[in-house]
């Protein structure tokens, strides 16, 4: 299955961030295990995953969390990502290649 989903690039972000209902929608299982994280907004239970994305054209292994939280965008974080890929901002694209 191919799920189409916009994330929230967060450079500020360590790991790539799911909410809790995002759990279902991917092949691979989060570990049944759980562990508290603490950020901005105070502390969460989390389950660890690696999961695969599709950014700028190419299949990628990214290692992300799933919060107990429903309510949270798709954040896009650091690890997996921004040492792999280039990313340019402009006032109405973002613009992803690989490194290299």
């Amino acid at each position: 299955m191919v799920l189409s989903e916009m994330f929230l690039v967060d450079t500020g972000a360590d790991i790539t961030t799911l909410p809790n209902y995002a759990r279902c929608l991917f092949e691979e299982t989060p570990i049944k295990c759980y562990h508290e994280m603490y950020g901005a907004g105070g502390s969460s239970r989390v389950w660890k995953s690696l999961i695969t994305i599709k950014l700028a054209g190419e299949w990628i292994p990214v290692r992300c969390i799933f919060t107990e939280h429903d309510d949270i965008p798709f954040i896009l974080g650091r690890l997996d990502v921004f040492g792999q890929f280039n990313m340019r901002f402009d006032e109405t694209e973002i613009h992803i290649e690989r490194q290299g």
